[in-house]
C-alpha cells in the first residue's frame, strides 16, 4: 500500500481504507473485479480497470482521514468526484466551519440515497435551516419533515 492508501493491480490503483495503512493487503483480480483482504478479510473491492494508469478511489476509505483533518476536504479526489460535490459545498457554506459540515455531509451522502439526500438538502435550504443534517447525521435518521 502507498502514501495515497492505494493498492497497485496492474498498473492500476485502487483505495483502500485509510485505518489499515501500513498493514500488507492481498488483491484478488477477476475479469470484472479486484478485490482487497487484509488478514484474510475482505477490506475493499473495486471495478477492475483495464485503461493502465487509471485509478479507482471510494470515498468511504477516506472518511476517517477526512474527519481528522476536514481542511482538506476540498483537495481529496473522492470528494472533487463526488456527484453532489458543488450542492454539499454550498450547502456548507452556510455553517461556521464549511469544511468540517462537508465532511458531515459527505458521511450522510455514503448513508442515504442521492434522491433523499439532495431532496432534503433542498427543503432545508429553502427552510434556511442549515444545522438540519448534522443533527440528522447524529441521529442516523432523515428528519420527519424532510421524508
Amino acid at each position: 500500500m502507498d502514501y495515497y492508501s492505494t493498492a497497485h493491480f496492474d498498473k492500476n490503483r485502487h483505495s483502500v481504507p485509510v485505518t489499515l495503512k501500513g498493514r500488507t493487503v492481498k488483491l484478488k483480480g477477476s475479469a470484472f473485479r479486484v478485490e482487497i483482504y487484509c488478514r484474510g478479510e475482505r477490506v475493499a473491492d473495486h471495478e477492475r480497470l483495464f485503461k493502465q494508469g487509471g485509478y479507482s478511489y471510494k470515498l468511504e476509505h477516506y472518511i476517517p482521514l477526512l474527519e481528522r483533518r476536514p481542511g482538506a476536504v476540498n483537495n481529496a479526489i473522492p470528494v472533487r468526484e463526488h456527484p453532489l460535490r458543488k450542492k454539499l459545498k454550498e450547502y456548507a457554506k452556510g455553517f461556521e466551519n464549511p469544511d468540517k459540515a462537508m465532511v458531515n455531509l459527505l458521511v450522510l451522502a455514503q448513508e442515504w440515497d442521492m434522491k433523499q439526500l439532495s431532496e432534503a438538502f433542498g427543503e432545508a435550504k429553502n427552510k434556511g435551516i442549515h444545522s438540519l443534517a448534522i443533527r440528522a447525521r447524529e441521529r442516523r435518521t432523515l428528519p420527519l419533515d424532510l421524508k
